[in-house]
């Protein structure tokens, strides 16, 4: 099966996004005026780069690349990571939001109702598989968490079920990048 030209040019444009946060990261962090701005936001300034990477449905470009200017800016590798995590937590809370608000309208689709069926019985012939798939989602699939999120919470799963399977995994994939972007830029 061949991908359409669609789905490459989607892809294609998603990593320039990606890789354009990057040089802008590492182009900023050599420049004190930004530098110095971005120290002065600090920890919060992290936590909320997060956020927006969290909840980020059209531009999913990941906070992590920012970690150059962060480090740049005075914050530590393992701070940033640990920040940028609960920042991105935070965003797909809203997320989160959005599908328990939303629970009503979706529940009326015939198409949701099969979802509902199938992962129900998923949830009960497998116990560990939805929150396993929700880490694994988080950790390594490079779309928003929203995908998995907002569905979840219109099929009445908890947030205190989705929160720290969710966490679990953006610290996987934020440790991940970190391990990535300096191993390959030397910070």
């Amino acid at each position: 099966m061949r991908p359409s030209f669609k789905n490459v040019l989607k892809f294609g444009a998603a990593a320039m996004g990606v890789a354009a946060a990057l040089v802008f990261s590492l182009y900023a962090a050599q420049h004190d005026v930004v530098v110095d701005l971005v120290a002065r936001f600090g920890h919060v300034g992290a936590l909320t780069a997060g956020f927006v990477s969290g909840f980020n449905v059209i531009v999913p470009v990941p906070a992590i690349t920012l970690l150059p200017l962060f480090v740049a800016a005075g914050l530590s590798i393992p701070t940033s990571v640990v920040l940028l995590t609960i920042g991105m937590t935070f965003g797909d809370g809203v997320g989160y939001l959005i599908g328990f608000l939303g629970r009503e309208s979706l529940k009326i689709t015939q198409k949701m109702e099969k979802v509902s069926a199938r992962v129900t019985h998923y949830q009960k012939k497998y116990p560990a598989l939805v929150p396993l798939g929700i880490v694994v989602y988080a950790a390594f699939i490079p779309l928003p968490n929203e995908l998995v999120v907002v569905p979840l919470s219109a099929l009445g799963y908890k947030i205190r079920l989705i929160a720290p399977l969710i966490f679990a995994g953006n610290l996987v994939f934020n440790t991940l990048g970190a391990f990535a972007i300096t191993g390959l830029f030397a910070l």
